[in-house]
C-alpha cells in the first residue's frame, strides 16, 4: 500500500483522535455486552 508523505503527516493526529473514539466504543460495547450476559446468567439461576 503506497502512502504519499501527506497522507503520513496527516496520519498521526487523525490515528491518535480515531483510536481514542475507537478504544472508548470498544470499551462500552463489552462493559454492556458482559453486563447483558451476567444477566442473563442470573435470570436463568
Amino acid at each position: 500500500m503506497e502512502l504519499s508523505p501527506g497522507v503520513l503527516n496527516q496520519m498521526p493526529t487523525i490515528n491518535a483522535n480515531e483510536i481514542l473514539k475507537i478504544k472508548i466504543f470498544i470499551n462500552l460495547f463489552s462493559n454492556n455486552f458482559v453486563k447483558r450476559n451476567e444477566m442473563k446468567k442470573d435470570s436463568k439461576k
